[in-house]
């Protein structure tokens, strides 16, 4: 059930992102900061975000739709993580400077999402995160699904699985940061491991491309060459019929 129910959320965020940028806007400027002290943060959930915004940054700017989604992902396993814990004020804290974040780049992830369901619903869904001073625990573990959570990086499914403990979920919170951080610089490699092969595809084609066109070339100055000594070879047959011809005539009035 709660599968059907994520795919019918993505079709519907699918429609309705492509009108988002300035909703987002407005959902940011909604967010009730003034309840919620961000500086409080215990500095591991601090340090963890700032990796996870590294993260969605770094993504964005190499456009890859791909490490969006997992960057997206990752805040929310974050969020059950905290969740998870029981700590409330800082799930409360991170998920205003989560949306806050996702309000201030949402024009780039509208335009590397380009038209991505799933993005589209990730973004949602962080939206509605819980952050008012009602929230309760369950509440903050209901508003992140499975489905999501199954897209973030394996080191984070584990604090944020619905089996996890408090215990796991503080244990794996201890390590989220570093997990971030890798996350990003497998990012960093794939998209550069992407760049080079892409270069050297453009190489190989150049040089195909010149090679063809250097045959190219050959083939048609030994044709020209050809052709040349065709000519030159049916000029020099022609010019000694002519002569032998002329020859004869002169040979023929002389009566020889």
């Amino acid at each position: 059930m709660m599968k059907k129910l994520f795919f019918a959320v993505v079709a519907v965020a699918a429609l309705t992102f492509a009108s988002c940028g300035n909703k987002s806007n407005a959902n940011a400027e909604a967010v009730d900061s003034t309840a919620v002290d961000t500086t409080a943060l215990a500095p591991e959930t601090m340090t963890t975000f700032k990796a996870l915004s590294a993260q969605l940054i770094s993504a964005l700017d190499e456009g890859s739709a791909d490490a969006v989604t997992q960057a997206l992902a990752n805040f929310e396993a974050m969020y059950k993580t905290l969740a998870n814990t029981g700590n409330l004020e800082d799930l409360r804290g991170y998920g205003v400077l989560v949306k806050n974040l996702i309000a201030e780049n949402a024009d780039k992830i509208k335009s590397v999402a380009n038209g991505n369901a799933t993005i589209a619903s990730l973004v949602s869904s962080i939206e509605a995160l819980p952050t008012s001073a009602g929230t309760t625990l369950e509440d903050a573990k209901g508003a992140v699904s499975e489905q999501a959570v199954g897209l973030a990086n394996e080191s984070l499914q584990k604090g944020a699985s619905a089996e996890a403990t408090a215990e796991a979920a503080t244990e794996a919170l201890k390590n989220a940061s570093a997990v971030a951080k890798e996350s990003m610089e497998d990012a960093a490699a794939n998209a550069k491991s992407a760049a080079k092969a892409a270069a050297d595809q453009v190489a190989s084609d150049a040089e195909k491309t010149a090679k063809e066109a250097k045959e190219g070339i050959n083939n048609a100055a030994k044709d020209v060459e050809k052709s040349v000594n065709k000519t030159t070879k049916e000029a020099k047959q022609k010019t000694g019929e002519a002569i032998d011809k002329a020859s004869n005539a002169v040979k023929g009035k002389l009566g020889l």
